[in-house]
């Protein structure tokens, strides 16, 4: 039995296994057409449940639903870069008051925020055994921060300051941060610190202060002499070096991705269309996109990842609005069914709306969990889409 066949019949498997939990119903994954604002809309739903039914009740989202345990305790992290698709969405879904969440959930950032502006990492029933500051986590949140900045002008800057200047003080001469880094990841170089590059990009454009930006774009030129000349990229994952998670691909491909959007640098889009490339064949030859993948584009696991699935998709599909390449169109659109299929549509609250970790839902990565950024950067990938087709 191929690849493809196991991982289909893996996911009739996951299927039948949360029919223990109650009647669950799927979108189709042999529909050419979803209904996209819903979908939409059923995950937003499932982010304000989880930002309501958080372990210790306080305003930021619960890091994920498991199987095991039920809701988790919020994650600053992850609930710092849930508020900008928060507050880009409120408008078109006026009824789920999405911009007054967004800025509860940024006033309880604040209030966590440490004395050096940084954050810490992991959750915050986590926070009294990692107290220390961490540099991906205040990225992320820095992210937010921006965002209700721009929403809510005047609210905000001396939080990002705060987090932003610390961020500059604790960079290394070449771009990289060595300093600051994560007590539940591998320390060294990561290549996918792009996405706290963006952050600053972020602050730059909410506070007007040049050296975030310039500090972005060093860590973008660092970070571009690790790719290969394949497209891959050296030190990008939180655990496996050699085989890393295309969740960690994703967060790369998107600081890049930015870093071009905000200066126009072609090094940039190229290095961005360097990795597409290589994803897009790997998804033609193999039928999907397998969750880890080494330096040459294969994989020693036959799960996907669908947090990074829909990361790719993201990147994808604002590639193709820029050089009109029907490829990154066609493969942004195959990756991201490949997660609204795996999204139920009906059941117990818990999972209607709710994207899991891995597909199947026992796979690598967050095995029997449905994470918050699962369904944040899944939301980010059908509102892409919709615009897409109003545009093209």
């Amino acid at each position: 039995m191929g690849k493809t066949a196991k991982w289909l019949e893996a996911f009739q498997l996951k299927r039948d296994f949360c029919k223990i939990k109650g009647i669950v119903e799927y979108a189709c994954p042999t529909a050419e057409h979803f209904d996209y604002p819903e979908m939409l809309r059923q995950i937003l739903s499932w982010l304000c449940l989880a930002q309501d039914n958080n372990k210790l009740c306080d305003a930021g989202v619960s890091r994920h639903y498991s199987l095991k345990s039920g809701w988790g305790s919020s994650y600053p992290e992850t609930t710092g870069y849930i508020v900008p698709t928060m507050l880009s969405l409120s408008s078109e879904f006026p009824d789920l008051q999405l911009d007054q969440r967004a800025m509860i959930m940024t006033d309880w950032l604040v209030s966590i925020q440490l004395p050096s502006g940084g954050f810490a990492g992991s959750t915050v029933e986590n926070a009294k055994r990692y107290p220390e500051p961490v540099v991906f986590n205040t990225g992320q949140i820095l992210i937010g921060l921006s965002a209700a900045e721009n929403h809510f002008p005047g609210r905000y800057e001396k939080s990002i300051q705060a987090a932003a200047c610390w961020l500059l003080e604790v960079q290394e001469a070449n771009g990289s941060w060595l300093k600051g880094s994560s007590p539940v990841a591998k320390g060294g170089i990561r290549a996918y610190d792009t996405h706290v590059a963006f952050g600053l990009l972020e602050a730059e454009n909410a506070t007007g202060e040049k050296s975030y930006g310039s500090a972005a774009c060093s860590n973008l030129d660092f970070t571009l002499s690790l790719q290969t000349a394949d497209g891959w990229y050296r030190d990008c994952c939180l655990t496996d070096k050699e085989n890393p998670l295309t969740h960690t691909i994703g967060y790369t491909l998107r600081g890049i991705l930015e870093g071009y959007e905000r200066t126009g640098h072609e090094r940039y889009l190229h290095s961005c269309l360097l990795t597409a490339s290589s994803i897009c064949e790997t998804v033609r030859t193999k039928g999907y996109l397998p969750g880890r993948l080494n330096e040459k584009w294969d994989s020693p696991v036959d799960w996907q990842c669908l947090t990074g699935n829909s990361q790719i998709a993201y990147v994808l599909f604002r590639l193709f609005k820029i050089t009109e390449d029907q490829v990154l169109l066609a493969t942004g659109i195959r990756l991201l069914h490949s997660v609204i299929e795996c999204i139920a549509v009906s059941g117990p609250e818990w999972i209607v709306g709710a994207v899991s970790g891995s597909a199947p839902v026992s796979g690598g990565y967050l095995a029997y969990q449905w994470p918050n950024w699962a369904a944040k950067f899944t939301a980010d990938a059908i509102w892409e889409r919709i615009k897409l087709d109003v545009q093209v």
